[in-house]
């Protein structure tokens, strides 16, 4: 029974992340600021944002790392994370 309701778990989490991809990110849900701050840069789907590194979103003009945060929680939900950045770098950008 274990395996069979691992299975069904399993794929309800793949087809959230699955279907997530494509969504808009003004329907996201975000705060005024991340959507604005996403927008000036031209991230439109959160498969757009799964592509940006925390490093990257660290530079955008007036994410901070509050903004950052909310973004990561709402990735966690689908059981997504932001890309790492390159070796060498900083995964966090306000240290």
């Amino acid at each position: 029974m274990t395996q069979a309701w691992d299975f069904v778990t399993d794929f309800i989490l793949w087809q959230k992340r699955y279907t997530i991809m494509d969504k808009p990110l003004t329907d996201c849900e975000f705060s005024v600021r991340v959507d604005h701050c996403l927008q000036n840069v031209g991230l439109k789907t959160v498969g757009d944002l799964l592509e940006r590194s925390v490093w990257e979103l660290g530079r955008i003009p007036n994410m901070g790392a509050r903004s950052i945060r909310e973004i990561e929680i709402f990735l966690l939900d689908y059981g997504l994370n932001l890309r790492k950045g390159k070796r060498g770098d900083s995964l966090w950008p306000f240290e």
